[in-house]
């Protein structure tokens, strides 16, 4: 199974990413962003011998370059597995593209620490 994993900045549990990824037999697992959640993922990758690909587009390339990279990631992927907290469109979107391509969608609920806390 080939896997996409987006997110936003602010997941940081290794664990929980650990634990859901577990539960599939990975050939490879796909990323793109330079957040915290992409160093996790390069970690558990290398923990299990799992083929990595990392599509780092960076802002610089432009809008419509950054784009393309995501359809790609997209369209790539047997799973899309969003860790979504609910604040940024831009991982919406992806998911509703995905959901449009008929990919098998996985989102990810959590909340920000700063913003919620307990």
């Amino acid at each position: 199974m080939t896997i996409s994993i987006i997110g936003c900045q602010y997941f940081d549990d290794y664990q929980v990413l650990k634990w859901h990824l577990d539960r599939f037999k990975i050939m490879q697992i796909t990323t793109c962003g330079e957040n915290k959640l992409d160093d996790l993922v390069v970690r558990y990758c290398s923990e299990n011998r799992i083929h990595l690909i990392n599509r780092w587009p960076g802002r610089k390339q432009g809008w419509f370059y950054l784009c393309k990279e995501y359809f790609k990631l997209v369209k790539s992927c047997d799973l899309l597995m969003a860790f979504w907290y609910g604040d940024s469109a831009n991982i919406l979107g992806i998911i509703n593209k995905g959901k449009k391509m008929g990919k098998e969608v996985m989102v990810i609920r959590g909340y920000h620490r700063d913003k919620n806390p307990l």
